[in-house]
């Protein structure tokens, strides 16, 4: 179908994109997490903070998350 190749042929431009997003969200993760917990009460503020800094080096977002990283 037409369709079909036409999303085989997107799929390597959307992973590019993809990967650029995130290089680009690793700088900024932990200015979006503060945002975040703003709004929060205050009793959930520590746990959400608590949760992002520990989501952050598990799927690689936060920056030191790598080996070789800033820590």
């Amino acid at each position: 179908m037409h369709g079909d190749e036409t999303r085989q042929d997107a799929w390597p431009t959307i992973q590019q994109r993809l990967i650029a997003f995130a290089a680009h969200t690793s700088s900024c993760y932990p200015l979006l997490c503060q945002i975040t917990c703003f709004d929060l009460e205050p009793e959930l503020r520590p746990v959400s903070r608590r949760f992002f800094s520990r989501i952050g080096p598990v799927f690689n977002i936060a920056l030191g998350s790598q080996k070789g990283g800033v820590p």
